[in-house]
């Protein structure tokens, strides 16, 4: 016999399985944060029917108990082309599929049965593969015939293979190789493919059905209609809103309090590297507000239409859907021109966003101020165009939650904002006096000196 030993030291097994099992979280967590962030970018769009109800991933055994998962809301205001996924990879389904979609049904079915073992208290342990054994005599024998045994859990000790030597000199010496393979599995109930079917294979199965969903869900919701809630840290992961300076661990000075007291609007900002922090002074006292630097933006699309879609999630997450209304496309001509960046109108105020981006590496300070003084004069025509274009006639548009809805121009007191994208502007640049027929306001990164601007009336 070919005998193959396992000695495991004091819990190590458990060990093993809790760290395996942290994995298994983390995959389960990527899979729900898929659910969640996508019924929380669409909440702008539609009330949600039950929002108390926890979102989560649904992953079920048998069409009778995923749908007894859906009658729980778990996907509730996700899009229906994500839902739709969600079941068609189910791993109770047995439709013809090609091989991608085969692979995910696997891996989805190895999670959901990591997790039930796991769930029981089960632990990893060792599984033995004979796969290529062998015996040398020396002197050699007439025969000798080596049979590999099958595959099992290597507790203590296991025999891999057996053999019968025919033959053999009184003095020969045999010696064997194992030629084993032990992988860590849950040894109940585990049942190899093949020699290649391994828990390291299984685990990147699995890994790679989470991946897939996470680029499908992406490309779904890139490619859905209507504004996006921006997604936020979780509250815990926030620092308060507003909180008294005497609790700041920035340790104002009374002389520097008084500062922002003495200013014209008793208000103050710092900028650090990474965020910015609001002073203000108020008759109930002096607060203070931490604001972390904006997320970048995504590097798949044109910068410049990154920034005009965070404009209009921003709005639509930060104001009210309703009123946040995106770009439409009108033919002038034998072209086609678009209405603003953006319009956020309430009541009878409107304001026509318009957004330039800096998409390259910046140059000679010089250069730079050239290339703002250009690009908010050039911003600044569009926007007046606009609302020339808007007062004109009125206008189907598309609000935050995806509804048209008619715009008349000639009702609404129009200003416009100004948005500059630009990596660094220059620290000494002052924000040029804008010619346009609407009141307008330039919104810069902070490095230039910021200024409120009054249009020509």
């Amino acid at each position: 016999m070919i005998v193959a030993y396992a000695d495991w030291p004091a819990g190590v097994r458990e060990q093993l399985t809790g760290s395996f099992k942290e994995c298994v979280d983390e995959l389960w967590a990527c899979l729900d944060a898929l659910v969640t962030e996508s019924v929380t970018m669409f909440s702008i769009r539609h009330r949600l029917r039950d929002s108390d109800a926890p979102r989560y991933f649904p992953i079920a055994d048998s069409p009778e108990n995923f749908a007894a998962l859906l009658k729980q809301s778990c996907v509730d205001g996700a899009l229906d082309l994500q839902v739709a996924m969600i079941e068609d990879c189910q791993p109770f389904q047995r439709e013809p599929s090609g091989h991608q979609l085969d692979d995910i049904r696997v891996g989805l079915q190895q999670l959901l049965d990591w997790t039930n073992r796991l769930d029981s208290g089960s632990l990893l342990g060792a599984w033995a593969t004979a796969i290529d054994p062998q015996i040398s005599i020396e002197p050699p024998a007439d025969a000798v015939t080596l049979c590999p045994q099958p595959p099992g859990e290597l507790v203590d000790e296991r025999v891999v293979a057996r053999y019968k030597v025919v033959g053999r000199a009184a003095d020969a010496t045999v010696s064997g190789r194992a030629g084993t393979n032990i992988d860590l599995a849950f040894p109940d109930g585990f049942v190899p493919d093949g020699p290649d079917d391994t828990l390291s294979e299984r685990l990147l199965r699995a890994g790679r059905a989470v991946r897939t969903f996470a680029a499908v869900f992406t490309k779904f919701v890139d490619e859905a209609p209507g504004s996006k809630r921006l997604l936020q840290a979780p509250a815990g992961d926030r620092a308060a809103a507003w909180r008294d300076v005497r609790r700041s661990s920035r340790r104002w000075t009374q002389q520097e309090l008084d500062a922002v007291a003495a200013s014209e609007l008793g208000l103050a900002v710092l900028r650090d590297a990474d965020d910015l922090t609001m002073i203000v002074s108020t008759p109930h006292g002096t607060f203070e507000r931490v604001v972390p630097d904006a997320s970048p933006l995504p590097r798949r699309v044109a910068r410049g239409t990154a920034a005009e879609d965070a404009i209009q999630h921003a709005a639509a997450t930060w104001g009210l859907p309703d009123f946040v209304l995106r770009p439409q496309q009108e033919r002038k001509g034998s072209g086609v021109r678009e209405v603003g960046d953006g319009l956020l109108i309430v009541g009878e105020r409107g304001v026509v966003v318009q957004a330039k981006s800096r998409d390259v590496e910046p140059e000679k300070m010089t250069r730079e101020a050239g290339w703002l003084d250009k690009k908010i004069a050039s911003a600044a025509r569009q926007a007046d165009g606009t609302v020339k274009q808007l007062t004109a006639r009125p206008s189907r548009m598309i609000n935050g939650r995806g509804r048209a809805v008619t715009v008349d121009g000639k009702a609404v007191t129009w200003v416009t904002a100004l948005v500059i994208d630009h990596p660094a502007p220059p620290a000494d640049y002052r924000i040029p006096k804008i010619d346009s027929r609407v009141p307008a306001v330039v919104l810069l990164p902070s490095g230039g000196t910021p200024r409120s601007t009054t249009s020509r009336q």
